[in-house]
This record gives structure tokens, sequence and C-alpha cells, in this order.
């Protein structure tokens, strides 16, 4: 069995499941989105996935952060990277032959259903054109799980626990794959997840969006699509007045799928 898989740790991203469940019918995916809830999670956003035909699993492993990693995050203003390390537990979902872990804050806007037929670790370097970066995207990876495999994770979250500064999932799994950036195999397209901040760059730069499709954008940051929506008049603007008609695309791709699953569960 395959599956998209999303984590949700705090009800303030719901919003971000419904959008990215709606995006994956609207490409026609064969695989279905399934929930990776924290046991904490409350049961009114519990039903309000299960309203939404949403498959919903949960941690077969405790993930314990040492306090001081919690601390320095949230010293940091990095809290919400506290929450993603339940990420690390979708390694253990061995009932799925295999998943691709995609972030609750991207749309998916091409149909991406080839990646189950990539290799295990498959991911995206992230920021290697922008900033020269070397690390996989933990928001967006091919993953074939195992029982237990997330308590290889372990020893790592120990060891970073006792450096200063913020840390999340990612800098686990780059940790505990340091060869990946080597592996070229392992390295998809660009064009299956950019950030949307640098969308414009690949847009002129490489003319992804032009003869190259993007087939997902990543909406990173404390400050999501939805939990504002009627300030991004905002964003329109500026995207009018610098003629960055990709990024209104994108933009509007997105508010109109929220609007869409928004009015749906006002029914429900």
């Amino acid at each position: 069995m395959k599956t998209y898989i999303t984590a949700l740790s705090d009800k303030k991203y719901l919003k971000g499941c419904l959008v990215l469940n709606e995006s994956l019918k609207q490409v026609n995916s064969q695989y279905p989105l399934v929930v990776l809830a924290s046991k904490d999670l409350d049961s009114k956003t519990i039903k309000t996935l299960k309203k939404n035909n949403i498959e919903i699993v949960y941690p077969k492993n405790d993930l314990i952060l040492p306090e001081n990693i919690i601390k320095q995050n949230a010293e940091a203003d990095f809290d919400y990277w506290t929450k993603t390390f339940i990420k690390l537990l979708a390694f253990d979902l061995d009932e799925y032959e295999k998943i691709v872990l995609v972030d609750n804050d991207i749309i998916v806007l091409e149909n991406i259903d080839d990646l189950f037929e990539k290799p295990h670790m498959s991911g995206v370097a992230l920021c290697k054109d922008t900033m020269g970066a070397n690390n996989c995207s933990s928001g967006f990876l091919v993953i074939e799980p195992q029982k237990d495999f997330s308590k290889n994770f372990s020893s790592i979250i120990e060891k970073i626990s006792n450096n200063n500064g913020h840390f999340g999932d990612q800098d686990v799994i780059n940790q505990y794959y340091p060869d990946w950036f080597d592996n070229k195999e392992l390295h998809l397209d660009i064009g299956y997840h950019i950030m949307f901040g640098d969308v414009w760059f690949y847009y002129t730069k490489f003319g992804y969006g032009k003869d190259k499709k993007i087939k997902s954008v990543h909406f990173p940051g404390k400050k999501k699509p939805w939990m504002k929506p009627l300030t991004h008049i905002e964003h329109y603007t500026k995207f009018v007045i610098r003629k960055q008609w990709i990024l209104f695309k994108i933009f509007y791709k997105y508010d109109k799928t929220l609007l869409k699953v928004t009015l749906k569960n006002l029914f429900l």
C-alpha cells in the first residue's frame, strides 16, 4: 500500500491539511492523503478530518525531545519547529510499502504520483541554487518505512540538543543521512518542490512555470496563507505592480482552493 502522509500536531495547521488534500484530488492523484496526527490533537480537529474522508494514523512510538531543544527553539521564535519532529515518526509506518511525506503548507499543482516509483530518500536539495545549501528537504520526501526506524534518530536528537541554536526534524534527517547530497540519484528535479519565495528566481533563471512545470509549492515560515487571507490583497497588488504573474497565479490558486475547503466545511 502506498500513500501520501502529512503530519499534524497543531490545530492551527488543519486548513493546510485540507488544502493539501484538495489539491491532490484536483490533480487526479491515485493515492490518498493520510494524516499522521499527534496523540494530543483535539477532538474537533480529528472530527473535521474524518468528515473530509481523510484517514488518520497515530505514531507507533514516542519521541521525547530534550528540554534544551524546546527552550532554544522557543527563544529563537522557532517554537513551531518543535512540533514538526513528529514527522520523524512517519519512518515507522511499515504498514505502507512506500510513502511520500509532504508538509501541510504545500499545494500540489501537478500530478506527482510518479514519486512512488522513486527510491527511498528521494527528495529535493533545498536552496541549492539560491543559497548554495546542500540539505535534503524534509518537507517533501519519498520514504520506505521500517518498523521502529525512528529509534535510530534518538542519538542524533540527543547530540544536537547539546548544541546552541534552533533545530528541527530536517536537521536530524540530514545528520542521519550525511552522504545524501553526494548521492545524486536521490535528487528530485527542483520543479517537484519549490519554496514560494524562490519561485520568481526559478521562473526567471531556469524557466520553471514557463516550459518547465512547477509541481508543488511550499509556503514555509511561521505565517501561513490560511492564517490571514484578508491581507492577501497586499500580495496581489505587489505582484501586479512588479508584473510577477506566476506568483499571482500560484497565490490565487492557493486562495481559491482554501476558499473551497473553507466553504465546504461550513456545511459538513
